[in-house]
């Protein structure tokens, strides 16, 4: 298809870091931390949630899951033997 002119780019939102309200932010600020961390991909988070929580995204956590989401990061930081933030 590109051999006769189309153009393939990327959605706008794809790898996008969530944002929330104010109770979450600072949840969602150590998730970016520990993914950034770990040299990781967002989508890498989005499966932990989707996984234990069964939502799409992790942006659409409540804070109760977000912890379970950083706990869940932080343990695999320590089994990978990384230093934590």
């Amino acid at each position: 298809m590109r051999r006769l002119g189309a153009t393939f780019t990327r959605p706008a939102r794809a790898g996008r870091k969530p944002t929330g309200g104010q109770d979450r932010q600072a949840l969602l600020d150590k998730v970016d931390a520990l993914l950034a961390e770990g040299n990781l991909h967002v989508n890498y988070a989005n499966g932990i949630a989707k996984r234990m929580y069964k939502v799409e995204q992790v942006g659409w956590c409540n804070p109760d899951q977000l912890r379970g989401i950083v706990t869940a990061l932080t343990k695999a930081a320590e089994k990978a033997g990384r230093e934590l933030p």
